[in-house]
């Protein structure tokens, strides 16, 4: 009986911490997002990534450009953002499972997108996964070997 009891005692964890799912209402939705940088080298499995690579050295004109990229993840599935002068909406929906996310019709108030502008839409459309929380978010495509990374900006 002792073996019983301790055995329940030791298995009484596992099954109530299982696996946590994200709320990703409260990460997604959490405000307006901005553009971090984007990354190469990523080793998506790994908590702490320490490998990988800033793609825009800091200082730098495209870096600068990209910082000026927001976007916000309405809770009806819908998105807003802007691209300097430009605007985009959109479709979003993240399935918290296995991370996974899509952005679907993005469209660009104007048809002629180009360099940076062109590249992050790009990313998005091409985004597969997420992680991280209301403060930092990642979306990486299929490979998960890159990613762009957005942080929450709270205006005040």
């Amino acid at each position: 009986m002792k073996r019983l009891i301790y055995f329940i005692f030791m298995l009484a964890p596992l099954l109530f911490c299982g696996c946590q799912e994200d709320d990703v209402f409260e990460i997604f939705t959490s405000g307006t997002w901005r553009a971090v940088n984007c990354y190469t080298g990523v080793d998506w499995d790994k908590t702490y990534d320490n490998h990988s690579k800033a793609i825009y050295p800091p200082n730098s004109k495209n870096l600068e450009i990209l910082n000026s990229f927001t976007v916000v993840f309405n809770e009806d599935g819908t998105l807003e953002g802007s691209l300097g002068t430009q605007r985009f909406t959109g479709k979003w929906s993240a399935d918290p499972k296995d991370r996974s996310v899509s952005f679907t019709q993005l469209s660009p108030s104007s048809d002629n997108l180009s360099g940076m502008s062109k590249e992050f839409i790009q990313r998005l459309e091409n985004a597969r996964y997420y992680r991280g929380d209301s403060k930092t978010l990642q979306l990486a495509p299929e490979s998960r070997t890159s990613c762009i990374q957005l942080t929450t900006r709270h205006d005040n």
